[in-house]
């Protein structure tokens, strides 16, 4: 089971770092060094969190977040929440 879940962990954060690549151009960050400098970093750190956003810090996930807008459901899948979960706390924290 565990090597599904593996799976599964790399899929979710494969379409993640797929979104915030499409986000990058959309929002006109066609170069990590654009891409660094709206998250505050050097375009070398850009470039790495872009293949590998395991090592990246709160700070700079807010940052990204904030200047790449990206789906909120594959962001927290990425973080490690099941579709299940997600649908469960809105339903539990619908406000109306």
């Amino acid at each position: 089971m565990a090597k599904f879940d593996h799976i599964a962990e790399r899929d979710a954060v494969r379409e993640f770092l797929d979104e915030v690549n499409a986000q990058c151009w959309r929002y006109g960050y066609k170069t990590q060094a654009a891409l660094g400098a709206a998250l505050d970093v050097s375009h070398v750190t850009a470039g790495k969190y872009l293949r590998d956003p395991a090592d990246m810090t709160f700070a700079t996930i807010r940052r990204l977040v904030k200047a790449l807008k990206p789906n909120p459901l594959l962001f927290l899948k990425a973080c490690g929440y099941t579709s299940g979960d997600i649908k469960k706390f809105v339903k539990e924290n619908r406000y109306e």
